[in-house]
């Protein structure tokens, strides 16, 4: 067990008035965004260590992947958006107490009973079914005053070669003031056959993600695919 539990908290930092909604009919305008484009690869090698899980299901770590890939796909989400300068993260550490009395786990299944780790708290459950791992998280965080809570679902076939499914992150924000009122965000990752290499790079298949904020009048940013190899590091962005 690790001696000590990171959890990035990824809080809407900022967001713009009348910005033009991309074309959410499909993503097949190429753009070019280094920092995304980068994001989609860091977010790809955030859930292959999700993989870890099968071998240690008790492991922190599982969290430091998954709210990693919340952060890079968030990075991602963004560019398809002129004027929305994204989401800023903010890391917090804390010991992992009480983690050998809320957290219990067999081979198949991970149960996170109400931890408390400082501010934030963890409550939920990832499965793992062979190469297959599910999660039905809900996380509740404090930082500075603002008040983060979000729950993650999806079900992911990890393998050294290759990575397909799904995840959704739904995010409620309280104590920032957010133009137009949004304080909701929902981000939903497919991942299409994405296959790795033996470093966890993507050298092959897609990345699709789509992000949008209710409250207020709302705003969806549309479709961002990240289509990736033949090499590790070749990345094409479309939305």
């Amino acid at each position: 067990m690790k001696e000590r539990f990171l959890f990035l908290v990824t809080a809407l930092a900022f967001f713009c008035y009348g910005c033009g909604s991309p074309d959410d009919g499909g993503a097949s305008r190429a753009i070019s965004n280094p920092n995304a484009e980068a994001a989609a690869q860091t977010a790809v090698n955030a859930t292959t260590a999700l993989g870890e899980v099968k071998t240690a299901p008790d492991s922190a770590d599982a969290m430091g992947a998954l709210s990693n890939m919340y952060a890079q796909l968030s990075v991602m989400a963004s560019s398809g958006a002129a004027g929305v300068p994204g989401f800023a993260t903010a890391e917090g550490s804390s010991e992992k107490a009480g983690l050998d009395t809320c957290v219990t786990a067999t081979d198949t299944l991970v149960t996170y009973n109400s931890c408390e780790y400082e501010s934030t708290s963890i409550h939920g459950t990832i499965g793992i079914n062979w190469d297959t791992i599910t999660c039905n998280l809900t996380v509740n965080s404090g930082l500075s005053g603002t008040a983060v809570g979000f729950t993650m679902v999806g079900s992911l076939t990890v393998t050294e070669t290759l990575v397909t499914g799904s995840m959704t992150y739904d995010t409620n924000i309280s104590g920032i003031d957010i133009p137009a009122g949004a304080g909701s965000l929902h981000l939903e990752a497919n991942y299409n056959d994405v296959g790795v290499d033996a470093q966890g790079c993507p050298v092959s298949g897609s990345l699709t993600v789509r992000q949008s904020v209710t409250g207020g009048v709302g705003y969806d940013f549309g479709v961002v695919r990240a289509d990736f190899g033949p090499s590790c590091g070749d990345v094409q962005l479309y939305n």
